[in-house]
């Protein structure tokens, strides 16, 4: 995971007036549709299973596949915890909630941040002319 700012929303930047192409223009949306879709395991509490039927359809429309099954599982099960204290009226710890919100953007369902990209990103980063480089 790369550190610093997280990649804005081109669209939003057009519409706020801050778009620059030299900036942005390389920003694209990744959408991958579903190879097949997530199966469900058997190990599934009856909470987890219930996540699991609501949020099957939102996970695959923005493409996981049955090699993301255990991650979506795990994700269903921490999902079905916080739901359990949060109605008992306990506070969740920060962990499942840090957690959560990573999972939730490796699925693809945290927002449209999750879902940008930038393109060709395989190019190495430009070096600053302030970087100092041993002889």
């Amino acid at each position: 995971m790369r550190t610093g700012r997280r990649i804005a929303n081109p669209a939003a930047k057009a519409l706020a007036g801050t778009f620059r192409a030299d900036r942005h223009a390389d920003i694209v949306e990744i959408a991958t549709p579903a190879k097949s879709a997530p199966t469900q395991p058997r190990y599934l509490t009856k909470e987890a299973k219930l996540v699991w039927r609501e949020e099957v359809d939102r996970v695959a429309a923005c493409g996981i596949t049955d090699a993301d099954s255990s991650l979506f599982a795990r994700y269903c099960t921490m999902e079905a915890v916080y739901r359990t204290q949060i109605a008992a009226g306990e506070l969740p710890k920060a962990a499942l909630l840090t957690e959560l919100r990573r999972m939730a953007e490796l699925l693809g369902i945290a927002g449209l941040r999750s879902r940008l990209a930038r393109a060709g990103g395989t190019e190495a980063p430009k070096s600053s002319p302030f970087t100092v480089r041993p002889h």
